[in-house]
């Protein structure tokens, strides 16, 4: 016997999952109840031009690539998850970078880059790192919590911002 039930007044989440160069992008319907952390959740590449608004959580290194650029809206929020690199890649396999080997254009008031914890002393991600060939227009921004030295380059690799007030 074949039965059909009907169910009204139930909200559905409709999430979609896109399996892309061995990265997972999670993309959820306009119209649910899920966290910021969810919606708005970022690691691995970034392969053509994206602008980031609110708040964004990070989980491992962010890698901009080259002829492509990250534009960050006023009032962005980018905390990294703090001692978290799902990619285990980059400078510190560790802790979360936000590479730059395209372009990263953060000049509006108010951009906060930092941990996703708000009682941390330091060091929970690694930084913005700015790859040679890479452009990195941050002006009017906060960069806090990161472990590496300030403005220290290597003399073969990239230039690293962690602190900039």
């Amino acid at each position: 016997m074949k039965r059909t039930v009907a169910l009204r007044g139930m909200r559905w989440l409709v999430l979609l999952v896109v399996f892309q160069a061995g990265d997972i992008a999670a993309e959820a319907a306009q119209e649910t109840d899920e966290p910021d952390s969810l919606r708005h959740y970022w690691t691995g590449r970034i392969e053509q031009d994206t602008t980031w608004r609110d708040t964004v959580y990070v989980g491992g290194d962010v890698t901009i690539v080259s002829g492509v650029t990250l534009t960050l809206a006023p009032d962005t929020k980018v905390h990294f998850l703090p001692y978290r690199d799902e990619t285990q890649a980059g400078l510190d396999s560790t802790r979360a970078e936000l590479i730059v080997e395209g372009r990263l254009h953060a000049q509006a008031g108010g951009i906060v880059f930092c941990s996703a914890d708000a009682s941390s002393l330091g060091a929970d991600w690694y930084g913005l790192v700015v790859e040679r060939g890479g452009l990195a227009d941050v002006s009017h921004a906060t960069i806090r919590d990161g472990r590496c030295q300030e403005g220290r380059t290597r003399h073969d690799g990239p230039y690293l911002l962690c602190q900039l007030r």
